[in-house]
C-alpha cells in the first residue's frame, strides 16, 4: 500500500478507499476525502507499470487497511525502512515553545504515509512533469507548499 502511495500520490484516508470500482481504463478515477468541499472534485490518475503489477499481484483488490490504523501503518513502514537500513542520521530543526531546537534522528524514523505524497511529486517532477500537473494530482492550491516536496 506504500508504494500505492508513492504512485497516486493520494492520502492515506484516500488510497486505503481504492477499489476495482475506481478502475476503468488503466485510470484511477477518485474523489479526495479531504479537498472535496474546497472544490476538488473527482481526479483522474493514469496508472503506472508499477501500479499495474500491485493490481495483478492482488487480483484488482488492494490490501485492506481501516482509517483507524494510521499509526499500525506508519509503524509498518518504519520497521521495513529500518530493515533496509535506511539508518543515516538526519537533523532537522523544530520549534518548540518559541525556541528552535536541532533534532536528530535516523531516517526510517521519519518515514510515514506522508512519505508517499513527497515521493510521487519528487518522482513526477524529476520525470518532467510540470509542477501545475502534479499540484492537481497531489491537491495542493499554491506553488509555495507544493515547492517544499522538491
Amino acid at each position: 500500500m506504500f508504494l500505492v502511495g508513492c504512485e497516486t500520490g493520494l492520502r492515506f484516508s484516500d488510497f486505503i478507499r481504492i477499489t476495482e470500482h475506481d478502475i476503468r481504463n488503466n485510470k484511477l478515477h477518485i474523489v479526495p476525502k479531504k479537498t472535496k468541499n474546497v472544490g476538488v472534485k473527482k481526479i483522474i490518475i493514469p496508472l503506472s507499470a508499477r501500479f499495474q503489477n500491485i493490481l495483478a499481484k492482488y487480483n484488482g483488490k488492494l490490501p485492506h487497511y481501516d482509517r483507524s490504523q494510521l499509526t499500525k501503518f506508519n509503524k509498518n513502514i518504519r520497521e521495513l525502512c529500518e530493515l533496509a537500513n535506511m539508518n543515516d542520521e538526519i537533523k532537522f530543526y523544530r520549534e518548540v515553545a518559541g525556541d528552535t531546537l536541532m533534532i536528530t534522528k535516523k531516517k526510517f524514523e521519519e518515514v510515514s504515509s506522508h512519505s508517499c505524497r513527497r515521493t510521487f511529486c519528487t518522482l513526477k517532477f524529476l520525470k518532467g512533469m510540470p509542477a501545475q500537473v502534479i499540484m492537481k494530482f497531489s491537491g495542493h492550491k499554491s506553488e509555495r507548499s507544493f515547492l517544499k516536496y522538491l
